[in-house]
């Protein structure tokens, strides 16, 4: 699994990894009939962030079936078994594959998870290699779509604008962040998750330009397209010289940054 674009095992600090190495280890080691339609599943996607995506909630549901089903092979998972890990996950009995064992997951974490095993058993269905989807049925918690961050006030919009334009000059790429969080209102985490490809052109309505858009992943899992102001487009111009599947945002050594 390591090999596939964008999930490059991290196994020690700097070494340039872009995923868990456990989490590659853990998928690494299916069993010899889902070993190819994981790794055929997860290359289905052209985005690298989603692939990581991908990656981790397979992962996480591995974990969890070793302890509850040991044995039993990812192929011949049921219904049954994929509820029971959705309960587990949201009345917080899940011992392994979370942060604070005991904590539930919320809502927009435990749909993000199930969302993509329904995915993983709907693309296995798609190639025949099982006759029924075991993740058909199963509903997804509903996840709220109202936040709580309370808008900012004109003095601290001038504020962060003029921030971002100080930063810019020793910083440029962490000011093309700031800025562009600030012009989407999008949360850390769909940040972290941009690739060079979500940043695309498209045409003006009269046909005499273009104007910048990115597809960024919300809460939930849903992607929207959202228009790019052209200041803050200038700062991420710089970013987008590189391969499609690369992270938009890196560490100085190049590695992926972290919320």
């Amino acid at each position: 699994m390591g090999q596939i674009a964008g999930l490059r095992p991290r196994r020690q600090r700097g070494d340039g990894g872009e995923v868990s190495a456990a989490a590659v280890d853990r998928v690494d080691a299916l069993e010899k009939e889902a070993w190819p339609v994981a790794a055929a599943w997860l290359n289905d996607s052209t985005a690298a962030s989603t692939r990581q995506t991908r990656l981790e909630a397979l992962a996480a549901f591995l974990l969890w079936l070793e302890g509850a089903a040991p044995g039993l092979g990812l192929l011949a998972v049921t219904e049954d078994h994929l509820v029971a890990y959705q309960d587990a996950a949201a009345t917080g009995t899940l011992s392994a594959g979370v942060r604070i064992p005991g904590k539930p997951l919320g809502p927009a974490t435990v749909a993000k998870r199930i969302n993509n095993l329904k995915s993983f058993y709907r693309y296995a269905r798609r190639r025949k290699v099982i006759a029924d989807n075991p993740a058909e049925a199963v509903s997804v918690p509903p996840v709220s779509r109202k936040g709580s961050t309370l808008p900012l006030s004109r003095t601290e919009q001038i504020a962060l604008r003029d921030g971002v334009m100080k930063l810019a000059l020793i910083d440029p790429a962490r000011a093309a962040a700031v800025a562009l969080g600030a012009a989407l209102g999008a949360r850390a985490g769909s940040l972290q998750h941009l690739t060079v490809g979500d940043i695309t052109e498209q045409p003006d309505a009269d046909g005499h330009g273009t104007h910048t858009i990115v597809t960024i992943r919300v809460k939930g899992g849903t992607h929207h397209k959202l228009p790019v102001p052209p200041a803050t487009a200038a700062l991420i111009a710089p970013l987008r010289q590189r391969a499609r599947h690369l992270p938009l945002f890196t560490q100085d050594d190049g590695s992926s940054v972290d919320r």
